[in-house]
């Protein structure tokens, strides 16, 4: 199933960047791509994160390759065994999904950030990198907010299963 795109977001250029020109625009459209939404600027064909708040940019995460499969620019040390490394957690703590989820969900929000997804990350393999804890936050983010929900996580669980 590849991206599909809706929306466009404008996105001034700041002016120290290359290339920039004041009042610039930088076109980022919209994408799903495997449940999550994303933003590509469709002349280069990057893939970027949809950032949280106004203050901060939209970090590079890929790249859309052949119209329709996008390749992750980080080797995540936990993404490809997040759900292995998940499972193992659960059976040798003897916990459900929904309880680890509120003991790392330190401040009962509801949902867990990259602060707390690192915690999680780093409880199920020690050393993990923030880059790790933001790569899982991407994969498991099904409405691009910059925090993994209960429903967001077990949605991702269900598809593995």
């Amino acid at each position: 199933r590849g991206p599909t795109t809706a929306g466009v977001s404008g996105i001034a250029r700041s002016p120290g960047k290359p290339g920039a020109v004041p009042g610039d625009l930088w076109q980022l459209h919209e994408m799903t791509y495997e449940g999550h939404v994303y933003l590509v600027d469709p002349r280069s064909k990057i893939v970027y994160s949809r950032p949280t708040d106004p203050s901060t940019w939209p970090t590079p995460l890929g790249k859309l390759t052949r119209g329709d499969t996008v390749e992750f620019k980080h080797e995540s040390r936990v993404g490809p065994d997040f759900y292995h490394l998940l499972d193992n957690y659960l059976k040798g703590e003897r916990k459900k999904l929904k309880d680890v989820f509120a003991q790392f969900d330190s401040d009962n929000s509801g949902a867990l950030d990259r602060r707390e997804m690192e915690a999680l990350a780093k409880q199920l393999a020690p050393g993990v990198s923030k880059a790790d804890a933001k790569y899982l936050v991407a994969m498991l983010d099904g409405d691009g907010d910059g925090q993994v929900t209960y429903q967001e996580l077990m949605d991702s669980v269900m598809e593995i299963v």
